[in-house]
């Protein structure tokens, strides 16, 4: 009987740490303590042509179909402030292999334990590397920049999320089958950006969520310029003719995608459709990166 007790015990620990996460991960969401979380409210299997929108040169072919399952997308770019945290908590803040798994996509394993090599090895490296490319100071409110590939997992998998799959950044982008040139394009084929819409063709970075007409379908804001986001996909052109059910390109590269534009880019680079690659372990001034998350149970 007393083995019975000792059995059991642990049991209802876990499961009492499982309800109490899950109740915290309830009561952060609908308080809206971290307001850079916005819920991106899809369909299960909801479809979509991906890099495409009928209107812009060169993403006028609907065939590559993809099909993504409900997630949620921060609502900002990740700011200098809130990636902060995440630095005062390093190497701690690193993560444990197999974790930020996306659950829809049975080929994802999640972090791998030989990424941890590309990361910054003390709070020192990472401060550090928050200098590049000749920038060497980054505001609190500013979208954080000078982060790699790497580092942007493991702050998403800290924060409890992950990157991105490309699928999943254009689908929102693109405000799903509504196939947008823009991320506030009504109609979606309409083809208005200024500078009330985005941070484009400047000469740096501003505040997340400054612009009044920047508002993507699903709420999200800067989809378009301001700095260039990761996604988990390794690079490939063209997409893959398989069919993509929540699908990532996890077939090794030199590069990784990146979407959005950054400040520095013109019109016509940071419509929804376009997309472009770095290197994952070469941190660049012109890129930053926002968390997807998955449903909540």
């Amino acid at each position: 009987m007393g083995d019975d007790v000792v059995l059991r015990e642990p049991v209802r620990s876990r499961r009492l740490r499982r309800a109490a996460e899950l109740q915290r991960r309830r009561q952060h969401l609908r308080t809206g303590r971290q307001r850079d979380l916005l819920r991106v409210a899809v369909a299960a299997w909801r479809s979509y042509a991906r890099s495409y929108d009928g209107v812009s040169v060169g993403f006028t072919d609907p065939s590559f179909a993809a099909t993504v399952s409900e997630f949620h997308l921060d609502a900002h770019e990740v700011s200098v402030a809130r990636f902060q945290k995440f630095v005062a908590a390093y190497p701690a803040s690193r993560p444990a292999d197999g974790t930020g798994r996306n659950p829809h996509d049975p080929g994802d394993p999640g972090w791998a334990a030989a990424w941890t090599a590309s990361l910054p090895v003390t709070q020192a490296d990472l401060n550090a590397a928050l200098a590049c490319d000749g920038l060497t100071s980054q505001g609190v409110t500013d979208p954080v920049r000078c982060v790699s590939w790497y580092v942007a997992q493991a702050f998403c998998i800290w924060d409890g999320g992950r990157l991105p799959t490309e699928a999943e950044w254009n689908f929102a982008a693109a405000g799903g089958d509504q196939q947008r040139v823009y991320p506030w394009s009504v109609p979606p084929s309409a083809t208005t950006i200024s500078a009330s819409h985005a941070t484009y063709q400047a000469a740096a970075p501003t505040r997340p969520g400054l612009h009044g007409l920047d508002v993507a379908r699903w709420g999200q804001r800067d989809l378009a310029g301001n700095v260039w986001e990761w996604t988990i996909d390794y690079h490939a052109s063209p997409y893959s003719t398989t069919q993509c059910l929540d699908c990532a390109n996890r077939t090794a590269a030199a590069n990784r995608v990146i979407r959005g534009g950054g400040h520095s880019s013109n019109a016509s680079q940071v419509i929804a459709s376009y997309r472009s690659s770095a290197a994952p372990a070469t941190p660049r001034a012109v890129v930053g990166f926002r968390c997807a998350r998955n449903p909540l149970p």
